[in-house]
């Protein structure tokens, strides 16, 4: 992942800082300490090679285990996306782009669909094969207004009250459905699926479901192959509709 290459890209650099130091709080100590840096290579060098075997077993761990900075659980990513404050008719770009990167990370290619002016933007990406009868899990990114509302807690901070509830606007409406998919995505990438899983995120549905044609368009146009189903993650009270 892209998280396991700047890890690497981190050990490399603080390694190569021990031969030739460039930090300066490291030239710093060895100028006050005058020791010559012939001898502080001498020094070191068992050192590094040391430090070398350890981060080559870590990287190797961490490719085998598909390590990510940011695996999140389904409430850490709830929680990011409750703190976008992002109303029907407003730009969500900012929600958008940490979606999309946060997908990207796992290696999936996600394809947006914006408005005219650019100012916001559907996104839809497969996981998966190239199939026929596939799923598309579908929401949206904006919710609806908190003025004039009575709120006991910030509603743009999911807040746990110890009553088995989180609040937060989008909890359920719909940033509860969005933090499932993604939460679950890890599993999707690592899994050999069969059939494949389509997510088709959109903007402004509180306020007319203006993105949902265009990003239905996108997806029959852009995709050769067929979903079969698509789950619509509204809140039905856990009843299908």
């Amino acid at each position: 992942t892209r998280q396991i290459c700047i890890l690497a890209f981190k050990i490399g650099d603080w390694l190569t800082n021990l031969i030739n130091p460039t930090l300066g709080g490291l030239i710093a100590m060895l100028s006050m300490s005058r020791v010559p840096i012939d001898r502080w290579i001498r020094f070191i060098f068992p050192i590094f090679i040391l430090l070398m075997i350890f981060s080559f077993i870590t990287l190797t761990l961490a490719v085998s285990i598909n390590y990510n900075w940011i695996i999140l659980n389904v409430e850490g990513i709830l929680s990011k996306l409750v703190s976008f404050p992002i109303l029907g008719g407003q730009s969500n770009i900012s929600i958008l782009t940490w979606i999309k990167e946060y997908i990207e990370s796992y290696g999936v290619e996600v394809h947006l669909v914006p408005n005219k002016k650019e100012k916001k933007a559907s996104l839809h990406c497969r996981i998966g094969p190239a199939e026929d009868c596939g799923v598309i899990l579908s929401g949206h990114m904006d919710v609806v207004p908190v003025k004039e509302q009575d709120w006991t807690s910030d509603p743009f901070t999911l807040t746990n009250k110890g009553d088995g509830k989180l609040y937060g606007r989008g909890s359920c409406d719909m940033k509860g459905f969005l933090a499932c998919c993604l939460a679950v995505l890890p599993k999707m990438v690592s899994n050999d699926l069969k059939t494949p899983i389509f997510f088709a995120f959109s903007y402004d549905e509180e306020v007319g479901c203006i993105a949902a044609p265009e990003l239905a368009k996108a997806i029959k146009n852009y995709y050769t192959e067929k979903p079969k189903y698509a789950v619509i993650g509204e809140p039905s009270m856990m009843e299908p509709i």
